[in-house]
């Protein structure tokens, strides 16, 4: 299959390269995070110690009930209209349609867990601060369609633009209040500029996909499953990675000290941040593979793509663990301060998952853009239960790391697991003849 072939529906004017589209989602997750980690400095520092632990218990909840309201449509609009099987217009449709139906998990959601934050806190929350951080919440769930449609489209640029612009609006205003200029910060506050931010990524991510639908013809399409149980495996998938990834820390308490905690937590915490990796890979290849699956002689080109994101990912992931484990030491010492070197051990062990991970990504990312969501939850199911196993068998005995060993397995245990699922579907297989390159997939149609 040449080249040509695989581009010509790709975005005019779009990405020129698989490199621009990696570097694009790279740098606007990295600013995104660093703009959300401003916001929690300042916000640390302006409020009272309670007053911040509702803050955090209430964004928290905020964007749970965001990402259940979603309830992995976005994942699946990606895919239905990646593949040409839907239009935006269809997509648009269909996510109002499952809006309305989620909607009352959605209210209960963040009622509750308001309720219950309210009566730990035993200071109450007010009415504004409730508004504020549920619209927070409805933007954030609102805001993850058009983003989804924009990298649908592979544009990952605007994608990019529009998440990092409102976590930075929020960090501004929340620095001008911080400076006494804007006022004095408060909880109320706080939440009004969170749903401000949530607001701008919104808007900006509307108007971009707004720009693209004026350029291109977004006819209604049939054969398009966009339904709330097509949806259900990737919402599934989505609520058991949040659960691990913030019930560890949990379960490792329970099983262990407070001293295995200490020194388990910062190397968590690590994980967290270069999951960033797996994670732009994972982006990058689900629409890709979606489209390109499609297509006459997808299936040949699709796992010549997956082997190339897996390369591509293991020649970042590898030096990154070597030179992590390495300086560990010296690492911990500067970023965190010398009390926090018992991590040392932790982080060398758990800094192993991030190879693992960017094999695993690309391939879960390729079967739920070619309609096996339910084997990635599988997968997800599987994987969780090792790792539950483990903490149970390891963390009373090896401590805290026993706990980084127990977590590392999920990711021994995923590889495997995702690579039969994927040979299976087709999609671990060296086809003959002209092998694509995954950037030709992204550089727009001339």
């Amino acid at each position: 299959m040449q080249s040509a072939d695989v581009s010509q529906h790709a975005r005019p004017g779009g990405l020129r390269s698989l490199g621009g589209a990696v570097l694009s989602t790279t740098a606007g997750d990295l600013l995104g995070r660093a703009a959300a980690l401003l916001t929690t400095l300042l916000v640390a520092r302006a409020l009272t110690p309670g007053d911040f632990g509702a803050f955090v218990g209430l964004l928290a909840v905020a964007m749970f009930a965001a990402g259940v309201w979603d309830l992995g449509y976005s994942s699946l609009s990606i895919r239905e209209v990646a593949a040409g099987r839907a239009s935006i217009a269809d997509a648009i449709a269909g996510l109002l349609r499952s809006r309305i139906r989620v909607a009352p998990a959605w209210l209960a959601i963040i009622a509750g867990g308001t309720l219950i934050l309210a009566s730990s806190t035993g200071g109450g929350i007010s009415l504004v601060t409730f508004v504020g951080f549920a619209c927070a919440s409805a933007f954030a769930a609102t805001s993850l369609a058009p983003l989804a449609l924009l990298r649908a489209n592979l544009d990952f640029r605007s994608a990019s633009l529009a998440q990092a612009s409102g976590r930075w609006l929020t960090a501004a205003l929340v620095a001008v209040g911080a400076s006494g200029l804007g006022g004095s910060l408060n909880l109320e506050s706080v939440g009004l500029m969170a749903a401000a931010g949530e607001w701008l990524t919104l808007a900006v991510a509307w108007y971009f996909l707004q720009r693209r639908q004026g350029r291109s013809s977004d006819a209604r399409h049939a054969g398009a499953n966009l339904s709330l149980r097509a949806a259900a495996p990737f919402a599934a998938n989505g609520l058991l990675s949040i659960a691990y990834n913030r019930l560890d820390v949990i379960v490792v308490a329970a099983l262990t000290s407070a001293a295995d905690v200490a020194a388990y937590a910062p190397a968590s915490r690590i994980q967290d941040v270069l999951y960033l990796v797996p994670s732009v890979v994972g982006v990058v290849t689900f629409p890709i593979i979606a489209r390109t699956w499609a297509k006459p002689g997808g299936a040949d080109t699709a796992s010549v793509l997956v082997a190339q994101f897996i390369g591509a990912g293991l020649a970042i992931a590898v030096p990154v663990a070597v030179i992590g484990s390495i300086f560990a030491p010296q690492a911990i010492r500067l970023v965190l301060g010398p009390e926090y070197l018992d991590a040392v051990t932790t982080t060398r062990i758990l800094i192993w998952f991030l190879p693992l991970a960017v094999i695993q990504s690309p391939l879960l990312a390729a079967l739920g853009a070619t309609g096996h969501a339910g084997d990635t939850t599988r997968i997800f199911a599987m994987t969780f239960a090792v790792a539950m196993c483990m903490h149970l068998l390891l963390d009373p005995i090896g401590g805290a790391a026993g706990a980084a060993t127990a977590s590392l397995s999920r990711d021994i245990a995923a590889v495997p697991i995702t690579i039969a699922y994927a040979a299976r579907a087709g999609l671990i297989r060296w086809p003959g003849g002209t092998r694509p390159r995954a950037q030709d997939v992204v550089r727009g149609a001339r």
